[in-house]
């Protein structure tokens, strides 16, 4: 797990909908980490509209030693399909 010394009850995540404290954040990143498994030197694709979960896979992603390759979720078909062979993510 990520420790934060310090600060960790400061405001990291504040929205419409959300209040998340540091160390909640990082509990979070932890937990998406946990999911991915062993994906170290892999690409893999976000593709989401802009939600606090997107900041959570991303740092989770980049935990596990792998690359983000981020997809906009308004872009057309051929860009989304143009990424996806470029890229070639897991």
């Amino acid at each position: 797990m990520i420790k934060l010394i310090g600060k960790s009850e400061k405001a990291a995540l504040v929205g419409k909908d959300i209040h998340l404290t540091y160390s909640r954040l990082l509990a979070q990143i932890d937990h998406y980490a946990n999911l991915l498994g062993e994906v170290r030197n892999q690409r893999i694709v976000i593709f989401s509209e802009n939600r606090p979960e997107w900041i959570m896979a991303l740092y989770a992603i980049w935990k596990n030693g792998a690359t983000v390759i981020p997809i906009d979720v308004m872009s057309s078909q051929e860009d989304v399909a143009y990424i996806l062979q470029d890229s070639k993510p897991r």
